[in-house]
């Protein structure tokens, strides 16, 4: 990760113009979103399961 420095001069999201706290800030959002946009569909399907589960126990 490029915690120190942009990999990039003028990168329009991750850039210092804002201060080095607003870009590590930046840059561990998208790690966040990174990772949660990656775990949704398992989280998505173990919902489902779940739901479809309940539905055999009440019948």
């Amino acid at each position: 990760m490029f915690i120190v420095r942009p990999p990039l001069e003028g990168l329009p999201f991750l850039n210092l113009n804002h201060g080095y706290y607003i870009y590590l800030f930046r840059v561990i959002m998208l790690g966040v979103i990174g990772l949660s946009l990656f775990h949704l569909p398992f989280i998505v399907k173990e919902r489902k399961s779940c739901e479809t589960e309940s539905d055999f126990n009440i019948a």
